[in-house]
C-alpha cells in the first residue's frame, strides 16, 4: 500500500468560458488609516493587479465598524492555551496541535453572522466572544499563538478549494521546511506538496507588513518564500 493518498483530478470546463466578474473599489473609503497609507494601498493594489488580476491580493481589509484597516494590524504575539507545547525539540508537533485546537472552533461565514456583509475581519478578541468566525478569523488567531511562540509565521490570502477566494491559510517556517496550514479543518502541508488544496497565493501578510505574489506561478510548490527578493513579492512597506 502507497504510504501517501491517493488523488482523482476531475477537470470540468464551460464553453463559451464564464467570464469572472470585477469588482471596482470605491474611489473614497471610510477608513481608520490616514489618507496617505489608503492612497498607498490603493496604489499597491493596483500594481498587483496589473501583474495577474485573478490573484487576492488585500492590504486594506474591512473591521467589524465597517472601517479599512491595515491588514498586519490584526497580526500580533498572543499566548496559546497550555494545552499547545512549546516547540522544543518538536516544532511541527506544536504547530499540528494549535492548528487542531483553532479547527475546533466553529466556523460561519460573514454573512451568517453578520446579515447584509460580505468579508469583515474581526479581532480575536471579538472572534473568542462569539465563539465563531470564518477563514480569516482562525488564520489570524493561529498565526497570533505561533508568533507568541516564536515560531516564524504570517498569513496568507490567495484561492484553495473548497474555500474559493475566501482562504486563508499560516504560512510557517520551520527547521525542517515551510509549511501552509488550514486553520479551518487543521490540515499542515509541505510547501512542496503539489497536491495542497491552496492553489494560488496571493497576499502574504506579517506583522509589520503586506506581500504580494508577483512570481509568474500561484501555487505554494512553484513558488519561492522569500519576502526579501523584490522580484518574487510587491512589498507594501518599502524599507
Amino acid at each position: 500500500m502507497p504510504d501517501r493518498p491517493s488523488y482523482l483530478k476531475v477537470l470540468i470546463a464551460f464553453d463559451p468560458p464564464l467570464a469572472p466578474p470585477r469588482m471596482q473599489p470605491p474611489d473614497r473609503l471610510e477608513s481608520v488609516e490616514n489618507d496617505k497609507i489608503v492612497a498607498q494601498c490603493q496604489a499597491w493594489t493596483r500594481a498587483c493587479t496589473s501583474i495577474d488580476d485573478s490573484r487576492r491580493y488585500a492590504a486594506l481589509v474591512t473591521d467589524i465598524n465597517g472601517k479599512a484597516v491595515l491588514a498586519c494590524r490584526f497580526l500580533a504575539p498572543v499566548r496559546p492555551p497550555q494545552s499547545v507545547p512549546h516547540p522544543g525539540a518538536n516544532p511541527r508537533r506544536t504547530v499540528e496541535v494549535a492548528a487542531r485546537l483553532v479547527s475546533q472552533i466553529p466556523f460561519v461565514a460573514d454573512p451568517a453572522l453578520f446579515p447584509g456583509s460580505t468579508d469583515l475581519w474581526t479581532t480575536i478578541e471579538k472572534f473568542l466572544s462569539l465563539g465563531c468566525g470564518d477563514e480569516e478569523e482562525h488564520a489570524v488567531l493561529l498565526c497570533c499563538w505561533l508568533l507568541s511562540l516564536q515560531i516564524p509565521s504570517c498569513l496568507v490570502l490567495g484561492f484553495a478549494l473548497p474555500e474559493g477566494s475566501k482562504a486563508a491559510y499560516v504560512f510557517t517556517n520551520l527547521p525542517d521546511g515551510i509549511y501552509l496550514v488550514n486553520p479551518c479543518d487543521g490540515s499542515v502541508y509541505p510547501s512542496t506538496d503539489a497536491m495542497c488544496p491552496l492553489a494560488s497565493v496571493g497576499t502574504v501578510i506579517t506583522p509589520k507588513n503586506v506581500y504580494g505574489n508577483i512570481q509568474s506561478y500561484g501555487h505554494p510548490s512553484q513558488l519561492q518564500f522569500d519576502l526579501n527578493l523584490s522580484n518574487l513579492s510587491d512589498a507594501f512597506f518599502v524599507i
